[in-house]
């Protein structure tokens, strides 16, 4: 899946995992958080029973308001039931500063005894093509 199948992929994810398991929707792939949730919505509906909001810290810029924007537009919608979580090179002060607003957190590289190299296996190519989400590089790149 790509950009613009956002859709697709939703439906694929909801369609793979038993009927009882709760539907999560990741919403910030390609375009704004919002825009994601409103069509996660859209094409789940009660199915839905969550979002996951992993923006990258290259993009988030205020995630408390992106937080809070999303839970206003899903209650403003009769949403509000919609559970919100957050990842994305989360720490121990995001998680502090996150705990009232977010139903749920993912974190990574804060969750180890050693100190982690911190890196992502991003899709940054489809058949040659560059296609990364927002905050990325796109395009093939060599590692030495």
């Amino acid at each position: 899946f790509g950009r613009g199948e956002q859709e697709a992929a939703w439906r694929a994810d909801a369609d793979g995992v038993p009927g009882d398991a709760p539907r999560i929707a990741l919403c910030d792939t390609y375009s704004d958080e919002v825009d994601e949730v409103l069509r996660a919505v859209e094409t789940l509906g009660d199915d839905l029973d969550g979002v996951r909001l992993d923006t990258t810290g290259s993009r988030r810029g205020d995630f408390r308001h992106i937080v809070r924007e999303v839970q206003w537009e899903l209650e403003a919608r009769g949403h509000g039931d919609v559970d919100v979580y957050v990842s994305g090179g989360l720490g121990p002060a995001d998680l502090r500063d996150l705990r009232d607003l977010a139903d749920g957190c993912g974190v990574g590289g804060y969750v180890s005894n050693a100190d982690p190299v911190d890196f992502a296996l991003d899709l940054v190519a489809v058949d040659g093509e560059p296609a990364a989400k927002r905050g990325k590089l796109a395009g093939a790149k060599s590692v030495y």
